[in-house]
C-alpha cells in the first residue's frame, strides 16, 4: 500500500469514529402537549402571528430582513440568547 492510499484509509476511518460518536447521542423525546399550528398569507404575516401568539411581552426584539435566508438564519440564534420574538421587516416597508 502506497503513502497516498494508507492517508486515505486512515482519513476514512477517521472520519467513521468522528460520525459514529457524534450521532451515537441518547435518545431524544419531544414534550409532552398538542403543537399550535400558526400561518399567515406570507412569511411576514407569519413569523409576526408567531410573535404575538408566543409573546406578550418582551424586554427585547429581532428585527431582520426578511429578504434573505441566512439573515434570518443567524438571527435566530440572537433570538434564542435574548428570549425575544424575531421579527421580518420588508424592505419595501
Amino acid at each position: 500500500m502506497n503513502k497516498k492510499s494508507a492517508k486515505s484509509v486512515f482519513k476514512a476511518a477517521l472520519m467513521t469514529v468522528v460520525l459514529t460518536t457524534a450521532l451515537s447521542v441518547g435518545s431524544v423525546k419531544a414534550a409532552q402537549g398538542q403543537p399550535t399550528r400558526v400561518s399567515g398569507d406570507n412569511r411576514y404575516a407569519t413569523v409576526a402571528k408567531v410573535a404575538t401568539t408566543n409573546w406578550t411581552t418582551s424586554d427585547n426584539v429581532v428585527l431582520v430582513s426578511g429578504e434573505g435566508y441566512a439573515d434570518a438564519l443567524v438571527a435566530s440564534a440572537a433570538a434564542e440568547k435574548y428570549l425575544a420574538p424575531l421579527v421580518l421587516i420588508d424592505k419595501d416597508d
